[in-house]
């Protein structure tokens, strides 16, 4: 019964993709010259030899497209615009640090992505962008939205939505976007889908909640559109991001100005997002939750902050697992996590409330803002992956201190309840909270697109109270 139970939470989770194949190949040498053109887009080799990657460091500026095809495994497309799969060069900053200014080392990097062009004539001074950053998904190669040919799993998101539509109505956004005239960006975020020949050292894995890469990725993703000539895309963009995504808008919008000072952000909208890190794992270190959502952590903090020791602030019984269920997507890693937890076993054990160094992490991979970037936060009430109350807190300390914010509160039941249907109910609301938001998101955009204030009918001031009660 309880595996049945779990089975069933295991379907409320955002899926990834699998079945991408796992065959042994070379990788084709890497370009360093200008991206190809739409009509040569056609890598012609395996998907294995697509996200393999080539020896060496990058050296093509940022945003330059190395590999590229027609991404046929999407669907919708037909009669709407093409999604191109490509590999495009972006960097890793070489600390953990959530600030940036010019010059600060970093590290080349290629991150894998879909750009979604749209069908029609561009306007003068070209279409405008949307960055789409997907939330969590497990850190195999095989998770990663654009490496799948699940079609249902991997771009969930192509499917029309309306402002009265639920996610069972219409789950989904980025067909919206594409009819609005917009050009789509899709990371998967560096380490996420690729691979590396036999023979080769380790890649750097996902830096999962990682702000600055994450907004990189993100921002080198909007370049690289901009490097494709059939996207005929401008210099204006806004981000939309869901959980792990939603971590990556906000620093992206924290980060844009100093990062990419040629880009002209209008904003970035943030759905359930993981955003106040200290308060998040106070409210879910013993939780099961902890289990589908930590081994990714235990994994990619240590390579972006060397200090940090995971043995420290884990169970015994998380210790043997944290590895391999990193690698799992996050529907298959649900239910050996329930088993874990129904078990009494914690992923985290009480240090990671008081270790110095997690702490200095956690505020480390907490967003901050730059007032004179709009931002919107969506949140779900019932939410039990991200806490509503670590939003209401994000809310008011952002509010008070000056932020050009909007709130989106999307009203769930028994927020507060702790039964497994209750559970169930809340995983389903974070899992689906991008389109409970994408009405409020594409509202908000489109005015700022337009030159508008952002001060939109279905976005609230952030000085309106939350409402109650919270998860």
């Amino acid at each position: 019964m309880k595996k049945l139970l779990l089975a069933g939470l295991a379907l409320t989770l955002t899926a990834c993709g699998a079945q991408a194949g796992s065959g042994e190949s070379s990788a084709p040498a890497l370009q360093t010259g200008p991206p190809a053109a739409a009509a040569e887009c056609n890598f012609q080799g395996t998907i294995d030899e697509f996200y393999t990657l080539p020896a060496g460091e990058p050296t093509a500026p940022l945003g330059t497209i190395v590999r590229c095809q027609v991404n046929n495994d999407i669907p919708s497309m037909d009669g709407v615009g093409t999604a191109y799969r490509v590999l495009y060069v972006t960097e890793d900053p070489n600390n953990s640090a959530n600030t940036y200014q010019v010059g600060d080392a970093t590290t080349r990097r290629l991150s894998s992505g879909v750009i979604f062009v749209p069908l029609g004539d561009a306007p003068s001074d070209g279409r405008k962008i949307v960055a789409w950053d997907h939330g969590t998904m497990g850190m195999g190669p095989d998770c990663a939205p654009s490496r799948t040919t699940n079609t249902t799993l991997g771009f969930q998101e192509m499917q029309p939505i309306t402002a009265d539509a639920t996610p069972s109505t219409s789950p989904g956004f980025i067909l919206n976007m594409l009819n609005n005239g917009w050009v789509v960006t899709a990371t998967d975020y560096a380490g996420f889908g690729t691979t590396v020949p036999d023979g080769q050292p380790a890649q750097k894995p996902l830096q999962y909640l990682v702000g600055a890469p994450e907004a990189f990725d993100t921002m080198n993703a909007v370049r690289a559109a901009r490097s494709l000539p059939v996207a005929q895309a401008g210099d204006t963009y806004g981000v939309y991001g869901q959980s792990q995504g939603g971590h990556a808008a906000l620093f992206t919008a924290q980060f844009a100005k100093a990062y990419a000072p040629e880009l002209n952000i209008v904003g970035a909208f943030a759905s359930d997002p993981a955003a106040e890190m200290q308060a998040l794992v106070a409210g879910q270190w013993n939780r099961l939750i902890a289990w589908v959502l930590g081994p990714e952590v235990m994994v990619a903090w240590p390579t972006a902050a060397p200090g940090l020791n995971p043995q420290e602030v884990m169970t015994d019984a998380a210790d043997k697992r944290y590895g391999q269920m990193a690698q799992l997507c996050v529907t298959d890693a649900t239910v050996p996590s329930g088993i874990q937890s129904l078990e009494g076993n914690p992923f985290f054990n009480e240090t990671i409330l008081t270790n110095p160094e997690w702490q200095s992490m956690l505020t480390t991979q907490t967003p901050t803002f730059d007032p004179s970037v709009p931002v919107a936060v969506g949140q779900t009430t019932n939410d039990k992956v991200v806490l509503a109350s670590t939003t209401a807190l994000l809310q008011q300390s952002w509010c008070d201190a000056g932020a050009n914010l909007r709130m989106h509160w999307v009203e769930g039941p028994n927020a507060t309840g702790d039964t497994l249907v209750d559970i169930g109910n809340g995983f389903q609301a974070h899992t689906q909270s991008a389109f409970f938001d994408a009405p409020a998101a594409l509202e908000w955009l489109s005015d700022l697109f337009a030159g508008g204030d952002g001060k939109t009918s279905l976005t609230t001031p952030c000085t309106d109270p939350a409402p109650q009660p919270l998860s």
